[in-house]
């Protein structure tokens, strides 16, 4: 059975033990005991139709709209929904929140369908609300500032502010939802100059657990404004935010270049890499990552660098890397600003950002990176890939993004909690067949515990929006003791009923 006839037959068997487990969910709304399946299903659908916008529509499994308005970036622990909502507009959200309340069913916020956390699998049948249509984007020149809709991704976010001569910070990631990034911090290659999504958000529009729609910023609700930039997946659905932009830097010119490596050459690398860092300005950004090229006989390693302006500003970073002998393939160029992701691998098109395939996350939070555990790990992702061909997609990613906007910003002032981290290092497992789960959990522990040992932190580090499924929340939200408890004390306060309970729940 193919993924989408399966989604398709779960989801409506889903639908029907969600509305039959429990009639008291339709007589509330409709003030009569419904026994006859269709009867309950009709009904459900035309009360909660009624309440929406002529914009807004429901997708059952059976239409032919269902697998686009489900479709999920890893099919590897995916949740499954009954039926979605596509709202066109913030009373939508808010109506369906109400509806999934009184009718006591579990709802489930999707824009591009990127979370892969395995605490969605946890999700069964409930109610998908689809936000993609919540995608207006307004700039304010005067203040500096772009106000979205809950629904725009990465992609809209750059051309848009491109155009009118702003950047910001942004995911790396063309495909990936804006604000599903953001509020569990949300770095890019401009996190050096502007922080992170998270730090740029001035005010942010929240419908809440039983419906209601409020703001959060510094002077309104500041203790939900502050749990919304690092851990936000747990408190409401942003509908809006308004975020701090800046003027292009260099007229939106930047140079890039992708150096190849072969295994012998990791630990030269990444002596270059720590080394950097002490004296990376603002505005360079460096990933390495291990990866199959097509047709090779052993993974290689690719490290790209990315720096505002013309290719005469690029000699005194890419002169140290060039030395290293870099593999026929290596490349650089100029593109603009709002085409990097184009040249970086991460573009729309690119198998980064394809759907179907089922991906399987180890996030690793490190001060340097030490070469030995470097090349241990190589020769794990090596043996992984030479062992299960279908897997020579995955990737170990090692983020070396500049931190000084990151650290501006006091760590005790949001959410966010790995501000002293200075590498985010992921591996990927991608592949396609699911008999394959098991093993590549089991290389996937081997990866991140071979990095964890000398990260250089006395606790494991995990990035929310990496996270596998199986990390102890500490490690994802920080490990300060008064951390957990605000947070623990906030989701109380905010989200007393766990509507929210999907993401990396912290209740």
């Amino acid at each position: 059975m193919s993924n989408s006839l399966a989604t398709r037959v779960l989801g409506a068997l889903l639908l029907l033990f969600t509305l039959f487990s429990a009639v008291t969910f339709a007589s509330p709304v409709t003030g009569a005991l419904l026994t006859p399946r269709a009867s309950v299903l009709d009904s459900t659908i035309s009360v909660l139709k009624s309440k929406l916008s002529v914009g807004a529509s429901i997708v059952l499994p059976d239409e032919d709209a269902w697998d686009n308005t489900t479709s999920r970036w890893s099919e590897y622990s995916r949740p499954l929904s009954g039926f979605a909502v596509l709202v066109s507009n913030v009373r939508d959200v808010q109506e369906t929140v109400k509806f999934a309340k009184k009718a006591g069913m579990p709802f489930l916020v999707r824009n591009r369908g990127h979370g892969s956390v395995g605490t969605l699998a946890t999700f069964q049948g409930g109610i998908e609300i689809e936000v993609s249509m919540l995608n207006s984007i307004k700039i304010n020149k005067k203040s500096s500032t772009a106000t979205m809709g809950g629904g725009v991704y990465n992609y809209q976010v750059i051309q848009t502010l491109y155009a009118a001569g702003y950047q910001g910070a942004v995911g790396s990631c063309s495909c990936v939802g804006f604000l599903g990034a953001g509020l569990g911090g949300g770095h890019g290659r401009l996190q050096g100059m502007h922080g992170l999504i998270a730090d740029g958000i001035v005010s942010a529009q929240v419908v809440l657990g039983d419906g209601r729609l409020t703001t959060a910023s510094a002077t309104k609700n500041k203790d939900l404004w502050w749990a919304l930039k690092g851990a936000g997946h747990n408190f409401g659905v942003v509908v809006e935010v308004t975020y701090k932009i800046y003027p292009l830097v260099a007229d939106g010119d930047w140079w890039y270049a992708n150096f190849i490596y072969g295994k012998s050459q990791i630990e030269d690398v990444f002596a270059l890499v720590n080394k950097l860092r002490d004296s990376q300005p603002a505005e360079l950004t460096i990933a390495s990552v291990y990866t199959w090229l097509p047709g090779a006989t052993e993974p290689n390693i690719i490290v790209s660098l990315f720096y505002p302006g013309h290719v005469n500003t690029r000699a005194k970073w890419t002169a140290p890397f060039a030395a290293l002998g870099p593999l026929p393939g290596s490349d650089e160029g100029v593109a603009k600003w709002k085409d990097l992701s184009e040249v970086s691998f991460t573009g729309l098109n690119s198998t980064l950002c394809a759907h179907g395939y089922r991906r399987n996350q180890y996030p690793v939070g490190v001060k340097t990176v030490d070469a030995t555990s470097a090349i241990a790990a190589f020769e794990l992702f090596a043996e992984v890939g030479e062992k299960y061909p279908d897997t020579k997609g995955s990737t170990l990613v090692f983020e070396s993004y500049s931190l000084q906007a990151v650290r501006k910003v006091k760590s005790a002032d949001t959410a966010y909690p790995h501000r002293d981290v200075n590498v985010i290092i992921l591996f990927q497992g991608m592949y396609t067949d699911p008999t394959i789960d098991e093993p590549m959990n089991e290389y996937g522990k081997q990866i991140r515990n071979t990095l964890r040992k000398k990260s250089g932190f006395s606790t494991p580090k995990g990035y929310l929006n990496y996270a596998q499924g199986d990390e102890p929340l500490e490690v994802l939200y920080g490990d300060e003791a008064w951390r957990m408890k605000k947070l623990r004390s906030l989701k109380k306060l905010w989200d007393p009923k766990n509507a929210f309970g999907f993401y990396e729940p912290l209740a």
